[in-house]
């Protein structure tokens, strides 16, 4: 609850946060984390994830959380994707494991990143099932 409180009041922009949870701490206190999860003032709350995940997504909604006066406008208003239409969302909340398998591809620690990007870039520019299979056998093989 102190960290809540620290974010929520002392650090610039509501744009995004990053909340590490080990296993344990979430097995012996779910309720702790709920309630970390749910007063955060933020747009995007990530568990045991870059935020930037739930940008990419697209389906999350990605923008500041809501109440910025026009004078203090910190992280702006509004909210950009909300491929579900919420009428007013507050947040987008997206979880992962700890220990994620395989590991993403944003890792610095990647093995097969090299090889998968230009992959991957090329699926994007002109995506055909065929380049699949060679995507999935790199990013399983990070």
């Amino acid at each position: 609850p102190r960290a809540v409180e620290l974010a929520n009041t002392s650090i610039w922009g509501t744009l995004s946060c990053v909340l590490l949870v080990h296993p344990q701490t979430e097995k012996q206190h779910p309720e702790l984390v709920d309630e970390a999860i749910a007063t955060l003032r933020y747009g995007a709350v990530a568990v045991n994830l870059w935020g930037a995940v739930a940008y990419g997504l697209v389906s999350t909604t990605w923008g500041a959380f809501p109440g910025h006066p026009l004078d203090d406008i910190r992280s702006g208003r509004g909210v950009v994707h909300n491929a579900f239409l919420f009428d007013h969302p507050q947040k987008s909340v997206v979880r992962a494991p700890f220990r994620i398998s395989p590991l993403p591809l944003w890792f610095a620690g990647h093995r097969t990143l090299r090889s998968l990007a230009p992959k991957l870039v090329n699926f994007e520019a002109a995506p055909t099932w065929y380049k699949v299979p060679a995507v999935i056998w790199d990013a399983l093989r990070g």
